[in-house]
């Protein structure tokens, strides 16, 4: 794909694409080495077993070793290799992610905001929102491919067990993908209702807070506890609802599972050693088909968000040819203090200290050109420390620390 959120995510993977490329492959090893580990195992029990049965001259000749040492290894495989899958899939999504929001927010700065039809306040929350769920899709992405590499074992050994039980899985977990895309346009309307009553509580809130007075001065309070409770009781019948898709999500892969064990019990004809063996595989690949069915379901889920991040990163402001390369440092900043002032150069750091309320994301968004208000800034000098004067630590490690207060 071509459009602007796609080009930054390729440009912002690329110098990690070594790390998601391990990632996927210990994440097939993983699931490879699960599902060889279960099968195994309940081939190795039963084949024990039978030579048990069989007599003295059965059990020696039969070679347990190479199998018990088989199942050691693929039980470091597995966990080693999942170690290794979140390790280094977290570590190449929060890189990525790390210069992607970057380049986002410097295009929802470029961008009219006021164009948008909501607050500055509002777009930068949404747009922080929907890159937390494009992460939660990149570090979900390895463990999809290690799921689809565990699918494919798992058909291999039905098959080895009862080709028709490896037909039905095929063709079960192809229906169960096509329901699952049907569930996830239901659960999409689900989640854009929460994400709407979420907004709406929040807006509810800061208007009561802000209206607080008035609201206890004229006996409001019941009624407006009524009306935030109806919000969150909608918002909760709409989580509600993603819930139910999640269990309908979990029983659909349960129930496939269920059915090829089924039908590898009943109609195999193989030694009962590999029966047992494809009957584990198959109930082992419950849980890897419904990792995939859940995988499939997220570019629905966000589809929304998608949009909004490449409506977003389409506004970021071409360069200008007739600007200059270089500009010229910024000057200090000499803000009054008592009887004096001090002097904030460039690379000095400060901290915004104050209670809830008190106008600190104002501030940051007026500085950044989000806001058109005028502030006043006031300035304690009494927590202002500089280095060298009874400075511990404790603070940012800056030419000084001062406490500022928006009204």
């Amino acid at each position: 794909m071509n459009d602007p959120l796609s080009l930054l995510v390729r440009d912002a993977r690329l110098p990690h694409r070594s790390l998601f490329l391990q990632a996927g492959i210990l994440a097939a090893a993983a699931s490879i080495a699960a599902i060889a580990l279960l099968a195994l195992s309940g081939w190795f029990i039963v084949r024990a077993a039978m030579a048990g049965l069989a007599g003295s001259v059965a059990v020696q000749s039969f070679n347990y070793l190479l199998p018990s040492a088989m199942i050691r290894l693929l039980a470091i495989v597995r966990t080693a290799a999942r170690y290794g899958e979140r390790l280094s899939g977290h570590q190449a999504a929060l890189r990525t992610l790390a210069d992607l929001r970057v380049r986002l927010f410097k295009s929802l700065i470029a961008a009219d905001v006021a164009a948008t039809g909501r607050s500055s306040g509002d777009s930068s929350t949404q747009l922080i929102h929907d890159v937390a769920a494009l992460e939660e899709q990149m570090v979900r992405a390895p463990t999809l491919a290690g799921a689809g590499a565990g699918l494919a074992l798992v058909l291999l050994l039905v098959f080895m067990a009862a080709p028709l039980a490896a037909l039905i899985a095929f063709i079960a977990s192809a229906l169960s993908m096509l329901l699952a895309d049907r569930l996830a346009r239901s659960a999409a309307l689900a989640q854009d209702g929460a994400e709407r009553a979420l907004a709406q509580l929040r807006r509810e809130l800061t208007e009561q807070v802000a209206a607080a007075g008035d609201i206890a001065a004229y006996g409001l309070a019941d009624r407006m506890c009524e009306r935030t409770m109806a919000v969150a009781r909608d918002g909760d019948a709409h989580r509600l609802r993603l819930v139910r898709v999640e269990v309908l999500i979990n029983g659909l892969a349960n129930l496939t599972a269920a059915a090829v064990v089924a039908v590898v019990l009943l109609t195999s004809s193989a030694t009962l050693p590999t029966i047992i063996l494809g009957a584990l595989a198959a109930a082992g690949g419950g849980e890897l088909l419904a990792t995939v069915l859940r995988g499939r379901m997220v570019p629905v889920l966000r589809a929304a968000g998608t949009v909004r991040l490449s409506a977003i990163a389409a506004k970021q402001a071409p360069p200008d040819s007739n600007t200059p390369k270089t500009s010229p440092s910024p000057a200090s900043i000499i803000l009054p203090l008592g009887e004096g002032s001090v002097t904030l150069r460039p690379g000095d750091r400060i901290a915004i200290i104050g209670p809830s309320g008190s106008g600190k994301t104002r501030l940051l968004e007026t500085l950044a050109g989000w806001r058109d208000d005028a502030l006043a800034i006031a300035i304690d000098d009494a927590p202002l420390r500089r280095p060298g004067r009874g400075h511990r630590g404790g603070g940012p490690p800056a030419a000084c620390r001062t406490r500022l207060r928006c009204r």
